[in-house]
This record gives C-alpha cells, structure tokens and sequence, in this order.
C-alpha cells in the first residue's frame, strides 16, 4: 500500500513540472533579438531611465487573439493606464503598479529599477506573449510596440518578470476597441 501511495505523488509531481515547463516556454515565433535605441519613454507617470532601451517589435500572433487567463482583475485593485503607454516599473520588492487597467490602443514600456532604494540591481527577464523574453540591466526599458487590442482578448494577463520568482504585474484589457483619447 505505501508504494502506491508514493507513486501517485511522484507521478502527479512529474506530470506537474512538465506542464509547467511547457507553459513557461516563450512562444515559437520567428522573432530577431531586441535592438537598442535612445528613444525617450514616453510615460506619463515615471521618468524616463537614463540608459538606452530595448525595444521590440511586435510579431504576428498566428493563433488570434491571447486569450486572458482570468475574465476578472485578480490582483484587487487596478490602477488606470494614462497616455499611450502602460508602464511597468520593476522595483526591488514589488512592480508598480501592480495591476493596469489599459484600452486597446495603448502599449507597454517595462522599466527596471532593481538598483534604486540602495539596492543592488538584477537583471531581470521579461515575458511577455507574443513578444520574445527579453533580458533588462538595471536602469534599461524595454518598449513592446504593438497595441494591446492587436493581439490581446480582452481580461486579464500577466507580465512575467523572473525577479518576482513566477509573478509580475497585471494587465486587464479592458476592451480592444476601446481607446483612450490623446495621449
């Protein structure tokens, strides 16, 4: 009886870490490596980083539209994206903020901050669908150019960012068709 007992959790354990190695993947997407340019942020709410940023290009999404994996904001409390951009600022504890609540025809910045507070800077990657991971230095920003509504279902999805040990920050989607007026 107890080698039945220890087989089920080393079964269900194995069967557990496949699947979320597979979920974790970065989708199969032609995709070349992040390119580097100078270009200013153009944040509402945080200032640009004095450091060159990364930024990538949108690549078609061969499945539609990403779906959400949740209909409903599950991280409490969504703060509104302002401007054409949602902007994610990694700090050493926690990202702000937390949860966006965007329009279809704004994008997102994620700006690495893991070296303010005194704190010793990491490198920190992003995941981010359809995109490619992308790998940012302290004091580097990455700026995902496609809008929201192009290639998100409306709800909520996440950013991963590894610093957060397999969480991140909360994009909800409110509506694709939705705009936000000028920036």
């Amino acid at each position: 009886m107890s080698s039945i007992s220890c087989s089920k959790p080393a079964a269900f354990a194995a069967v557990c870490a496949v699947t979320l190695a597979a979920c974790a993947s970065p989708p199969n997407l032609p995709a070349p490596g992040p390119s580097l340019s100078s270009a200013p942020s153009a944040s509402t709410f945080y200032p640009p980083v004095p450091s060159e940023s990364a930024t990538i290009t949108v690549q078609p999404n061969a499945h539609g539209l990403i779906p959400a994996f949740s209909s409903k904001i599950t991280a409490g409390v969504c703060d509104r994206a302002v401007g054409s951009v949602a902007v994610v600022v990694i700090n050493p504890d926690i990202p702000t903020p937390r949860c966006q609540t965007v329009a279809g025809s704004q994008s997102l910045e994620v700006v690495n901050r893991t070296g303010d507070f005194g704190s010793t800077g990491r490198t920190a990657v992003i995941r981010w669908d359809p995109y490619p991971a992308v790998s940012l230095g302290p004091g580097q920003a990455a700026t995902f150019s496609g809008q929201f509504g192009a290639y998100l279902a409306p709800g909520d999805h996440l950013v991963s960012i590894s610093v957060y040990a397999g969480g991140g920050a909360e994009i909800y989607l409110v509506d694709a068709t939705q705009t936000t007026g000028p920036p």
